[in-house]
């Protein structure tokens, strides 16, 4: 799906759903955003590869089998 069909769909979707007739060009420009990774969606912004490395050693065990969880 080219990018072009997909402005086009949420802005099908977004008329409808909020029963306007445009949708804000604010919102296209966040769709922008999203499939260029730009912004709040760049990489940059989530720092998963830190977050992973900082939770992996923090990852409980599953409990055994007859075990009970509070």
């Amino acid at each position: 799906m080219t990018l072009a069909m997909l402005l086009g769909i949420l802005r099908r979707l977004y008329t409808r759903v909020f029963r306007v007739e445009q949708c804000p060009r604010e919102f296209m420009g966040e769709i922008m955003n999203y499939a260029q990774e730009k912004g709040i969606y760049s990489e940059q912004m989530w720092l998963f590869k830190e977050l992973q490395d900082e939770l992996k050693d923090k990852v409980c065990p599953s409990p055994s089998k007859g075990s009970t969880i509070y």
